[in-house]
């Protein structure tokens, strides 16, 4: 039985498309794979990032209300206190941000008086984050949180992006 050589070449053709497609897809879902599993890191990340905040957040609260106690007490070293509803912490691994809520007591305050209280509201964040996060270094705290100030909704004041502890107030009267 002769076999057409023609045929013989097809064969090989076929098998090494075959090898190539097989080579080909195994190519592709090992990329699915990488990118499903870098996903999934990413996820984790996040998932570890917003249990972290709940944490400080938690003890931002508590730190607030605490100092707001003293204040109501008579501890004058808590007075930039009343003039803050919440401080909300919502920081990344690489950064430290925090939105702060004031009241309208503190839109009436010269604005010395409103960077002096946002140091104070560094402090706060600075303390918190020393105690609940494991990498939080001395470098970090002197470089401070970045913050964001608002009354309700309403933008009234941020830290400088260069340095955490020089302020921009708004005029909204």
């Amino acid at each position: 039985m002769n076999i057409d050589p023609n045929i013989n070449a097809k064969i090989e053709e076929t098998m090494k498309t075959k090898t190539i497609t097989s080579n080909s897809e195994t190519a592709e879902q090992k990329q699915q794979d990488k990118q499903a599993e870098q996903q999934q890191k990413e996820n984790e990340a996040a998932d570890k990032q917003k249990k972290l905040n709940a944490k400080i957040n938690k003890e931002l609260k508590k730190s607030l209300k605490e100092d707001q106690n003293f204040y109501v007490k008579g501890d004058k070293r808590y007075n930039y206190s009343p003039f803050i509803s919440s401080i909300k912490y919502t920081g990344q691994e690489s950064s430290d941000r925090a939105n702060v809520q004031v009241n309208t007591d503190f839109i009436e305050l010269d604005n010395e008086s409103k960077s002096a209280v946002a140091e104070k509201v560094q402090g706060v964040i600075g303390a918190t984050l020393a105690t609940v996060k494991d990498d939080y270094t001395e470098e970090k705290q002197d470089q401070g949180a970045g913050l964001f100030f608002y009354l309700n909704k309403r933008a009234v004041g941020h830290s400088s992006l260069l340095n955490s502890h020089k302020y921009k107030w708004y005029n909204i009267n």
